[in-house]
């Protein structure tokens, strides 16, 4: 692999024809106690290497590994007790295409990024000032795609879970 994202370490290796997809878990909850019921979800994503979102009156936001399963996240929330599950859906938003191109703008910012830095090691004092004010947007815009690139491989890597909770329903 040549200067991409993954060749350096910083996403998973894999190649750019895989199928990536956002998939966010949807439920309506009617519960007796809903700081128990959050503690115990937010327990449950810690538990299993996920994480807080949002924490908002009676909404929640958990990112949860795909690894778990839906199944066993379906059966976590129903083994709460006095849970009543009103209403759960399934939302998945295909990212395969985003991927791809902003690999390759990121392959093609970084080959770009190299020639500037290869100049400027055969660069005369006067061309340097130049040179380094030219570095700085190229760079800018690794930094950029490599976020973004990060941000899609996790959110992909997880369940987006969340929750609407109804207290004393």
């Amino acid at each position: 692999m040549g200067q991409g994202l993954a060749a350096e370490g910083n996403a998973p290796e894999g190649t750019d024809s895989a199928e990536y997809s956002i998939t966010t878990l949807s439920y309506r909850v009617a519960v007796p106690a809903a700081d128990r019921f959050i503690q115990a979800m937010e327990d449950y994503a810690r538990a299993g290497g996920g994480y807080l979102v949002r924490r908002n009156g009676g909404q929640l936001v958990l990112r949860v590994p795909r690894k778990l399963g839906r199944a066993a996240i379906d059966k976590e929330i129903k083994s709460i007790p006095g849970t009543q599950v009103l209403q759960d859906a399934r939302d998945s938003q295909e990212v395969t295409t985003r991927l791809v191109d902003l690999r390759a703008k990121y392959r093609v910012a970084r080959q770009n990024l190299d020639k500037l830095r290869a100049l400027s090691k055969t660069a005369g004092l006067d061309d340097l000032l130049d040179l380094e004010k030219a570095l700085s947007q190229p760079l800018q815009e690794v930094e950029n795609l490599k976020g973004e690139i990060r941000y899609l491989e996790e959110l992909r890597a997880v369940y987006s879970l969340q929750r609407s909770i109804n207290q004393g329903e």
